[in-house]
């Protein structure tokens, strides 16, 4: 029972889930004097675009405070979008999750750099990555990296 046994709590980290309280405290957490990174753990797998309710969700954490939002668990990257000042990139891919070699898609994952300034986002390196068995190779063909930009196009 993953709500009552990996629930965070007042005396233990866990998941905080996406309900009511989950999102007042997220709501509580974060300030105007900060710059909060929010990780999800969301999506449907083996997407290559958020459904509208990951949309939804992850627009409605930019608005209770979070500066950038960053998703996993589709296995295939998404694209991402600036919406109401906060940067969202719906899913990262798979970052270290060998034995993905027969799935399409599934060795391509990105690095993302966010250079953060005066507490404000200035910018927005992505390195591109393959996995090939047990390691990790940055992508210089271009190919991982267009397809980044096709589906944050694709979102607009």
């Amino acid at each position: 029972d993953g709500m009552r046994d990996a629930s965070v709590k007042q005396s233990k980290p866990g998941i905080l889930w996406a309900d009511e309280n989950g999102l007042e405290a997220i709501a509580a957490a974060f300030s105007g004097n900060s710059f909060d990174v929010l990780m999800v753990h969301g999506g449907v797998e083996w997407s290559l675009a958020p459904v509208a309710e990951q949309r939804e969700m992850y627009r409605r954490f930019i608005d209770l405070g979070a500066d950038v939002v960053i998703g996993s668990h589709p296995h295939y990257l998404q694209g991402m979008e600036v919406y109401n000042g906060g940067l969202i990139a719906y899913s990262l891919g798979n970052f270290i999750f060998p034995g993905m070699e027969e799935t399409a898609f599934g060795e391509e994952s990105m690095i993302l750099l966010l250079g953060v300034a005066g507490g404000e986002l200035r910018y927005v390196h992505i390195v591109p990555v393959a996995i090939n068995g047990r390691r990790l190779f940055v992508d210089d063909t271009g190919g991982i990296l267009k397809q980044v930009f096709d589906r944050t196009a694709a979102l607009q």
